[in-house]
């Protein structure tokens, strides 16, 4: 970090010298003093901290009438570098309307932070009779304060953007496709089903349903699982895409009812790691994905809808 004392010919070696030789256009002669750590405030044990106090002498036009000297002025910051968290909900919505809402009766307990691009001053809100546990929340943009935040969840409105994690992840390729239609399956209650990963124009599962290991494409339609469904996979993705080319062409999106137990993980290695759901990124902002769960089900990995607007 170096000193700020030589602001004659200061080098990149003393940034902040360097910086106010640089762009002190005023041409008044300015001290500088820093400290790292600061040995005064908060941030006393804080490596990263640093502490800097400007000061000049200036004679004001009206104080100058009955001073016999020029006052001091003296401005005082300090900055560190604060965690930005580990994020496991990341919301790209980058205009200004709210990008993270939890509202109704929502009770979440993420374990993680949520965070999001929204510039909106409700950037993330949490109201009704929700209650949210994810720390941090981020924004962009601010982050009314709120008694539904649960207790502990550090808020940080005003951070940088985030970029998208997954702007290498693509949806599959034409070669993915078959050569005829992928057929649409539906599942009924009390009746069981076993499932091979492939091509599906839409998944209905109401009833007992095992999904094997691998990519579950669905072209153009919806993955659904009903009130009564036992559904489960180890080590699977739900692709919501469109074998059509257009840019306007129809994605499906997800509505799970949570059901008796949806129990589902997903792969931990291949072009879908991590992944448990990806939806195509031609899908339109109006095509909410709704996920109710229950005590018994566990969603084991992310859950990626990237929509335009």
């Amino acid at each position: 970090m170096g000193s700020c004392n030589n602001l004659t010919n200061p080098t990149y070696a003393d940034p902040v010298a360097y910086d106010l030789k640089k762009n002190n256009l005023t041409g008044i002669a300015t001290w500088c003093g820093l400290t790292n750590p600061p040995t005064v405030g908060s941030y006393t044990a804080d490596s990263n901290a640093v502490r800097v106090v400007l000061e000049i002498q200036k004679k004001l036009a009206f104080s100058g009438l009955f001073m016999n000297a020029a006052p001091t002025i003296r401005g005082i910051s300090t900055a560190t570098i604060v965690p930005s968290g580990d994020y496991c909900v990341i919301s790209l919505e980058n205009q200004a309307v709210t990008g993270i809402d939890a509202t109704g009766s929502t009770d979440v307990d993420l374990g993680c932070g949520m965070i999001t691009n929204s510039t909106s001053m409700s950037a993330a809100v949490a109201t009704g009779s929700s209650d949210v546990g994810a720390s941090p929340v981020a924004a962009v943009g601010g982050i009314p304060a709120s008694t539904h935040w649960h207790t502990g969840t550090v808020l940080q409105p005003f951070t940088l953007a985030q970029a998208d994690p997954f702007a290498g992840v693509t949806a599959p390729p034409a070669t993915d496709f078959p050569s005829g239609a992928c057929p649409s399956v539906t599942v009924n209650p009390n009746t069981s089903a076993s499932l091979t990963a492939g091509c599906y124009s839409s998944l209905n599962l109401k009833g007992n349903v095992t999904l094997g290991s691998g990519t579950y494409i669905i072209d153009g339609g919806s993955f659904s699982t009903g009130a009564q469904a036992n559904v489960s996979c180890s080590g699977c993705t739900i692709v919501l895409t469109n074998r059509s080319s257009s840019a306007t062409a129809t994605i499906g999106g997800v509505d799970m009812n949570g059901g008796a137990d949806v129990d589902m993980t997903a792969p931990s290695s291949g072009t879908y790691k991590g992944i448990l759901i990806y939806q195509d990124r031609r899908a339109t902002a109006d095509n909410s994905q709704k996920v109710n769960g229950n005590s018994s089900s566990s969603l084991q990995g992310r859950s990626i809808s990237l929509a335009r607007t």
